[in-house]
């Protein structure tokens, strides 16, 4: 089941977009972050809305900033409707945001994973990062899997 990812914002970067299906809600802001658009405005990138080619709302991913020992780190996130999971989504659309961020000139990219979360943990093996360290991110323990995008693959 092929996706496309799609953008929430009108910025021009990152370069890929597709319409969205408007049933997704807005993703919220926790306390102490930007939304959406001011996310966009501050850094140029944010997450994406990711459905099939016939519409189906998938789930999103994309490129935040987060703070992993006070220092600020590209994230790429990934989240797929439960109902979808185990079928590769998450892996086309993180592989996609990797190589988009490479594109944009983001040198270093981590995904911040809860330990018990092992779905995620392949997702981010499988786009090639590793585990670099463990931190106590968002009030709880989390593994930080990253990689140099500036490597050759």
């Amino acid at each position: 089941m092929p996706t496309s990812t799609t953008s929430r914002s009108s910025s021009a970067r990152p370069t890929r977009s597709a319409s969205t299906t408007g049933r997704e809600p807005e993703p919220t802001p926790s306390a102490g972050s930007p939304g959406p658009a001011a996310a966009y405005a501050e850094h140029g990138f944010g997450l994406w809305v990711v459905e099939t080619h016939d519409g189906r709302f998938v789930g999103d991913c994309g490129l935040t900033v987060q703070h992993v020992d006070d220092e600020p780190h590209v994230e790429v996130g990934y989240h797929v409707h439960p109902d979808l999971r185990g079928r590769g989504l998450a892996t086309e659309a993180a592989a996609a945001v990797r190589d988009a961020a490479a594109a944009d000139g983001v040198e270093h990219l981590v995904a911040i994973i809860r330990p018990a979360n092992l779905p995620s943990q392949r997702v981010a093996a499988k786009i090639g990062l590793s585990l670099e360290r463990e931190a106590f991110v968002h009030g709880g323990d989390a593994l930080v899997f990253g990689a140099d995008l500036t490597a050759p693959r």
